[in-house]
Order: C-alpha cells, then structure tokens, then sequence
C-alpha cells in the first residue's frame, strides 16, 4: 500500500470517521493522542477549518502509521487538488 493511500485495515477496526472543525493546532494537538489511544483509525479535519491544510499535514506527518487522515468539507477544486497533496 503506498503511504498516502486510504488504509482500508485501519478503518475496519474501528469503522467510524471522527470530523474535526474550527480547532486550534493547540487543539488538534490535543485531541490526536487521545483519539489514537481511544483506538479510533480514522479522522477528517474540515477545510473550512482555520489552518486545514497544516492540520492535516501536521496529522499525517505525526500518525500516518495510525491514522486515516482525510479532508473534508472541500468545496472547491483547486482546494481538493491541493488537499491531494499535502499528504
């Protein structure tokens, strides 16, 4: 599996997607641990949150072992092309 691919094993662990919106890196960072340690697979983190993209990078950078990270909320083309990237 290539590293930025949607881990279908993570997900069926424990099949529910966490949505983040409107948080603080503060915050995210914060959250992160206890979501992994609750056993949680999977997280979404809105792009109409302030500073998305670096959440989101920051996430996969930090868990992507772990995690599922995804983006959502993504209502414009150039935004999901460029979400594409970041992990």
């Amino acid at each position: 599996m290539n590293e930025n691919e949607f881990s279908w094993t993570l997900f069926n662990k424990v099949p529910l997607i966490g949505i983040v919106r409107n948080i603080d890196v503060g915050e995210m960072m914060q959250i992160l641990p206890i979501y992994v340690e609750a056993g949680l697979t999977t997280i979404e983190i809105t792009m109409n949150t302030p500073n998305a993209e670096d959440l989101i990078r920051d996430a996969v950078e930090r868990y992507r072992s772990v995690l599922n990270v995804g983006a959502g909320t993504v209502s414009d083309i150039v935004v999901h092309f460029e979400t594409l990237s970041l992990a």
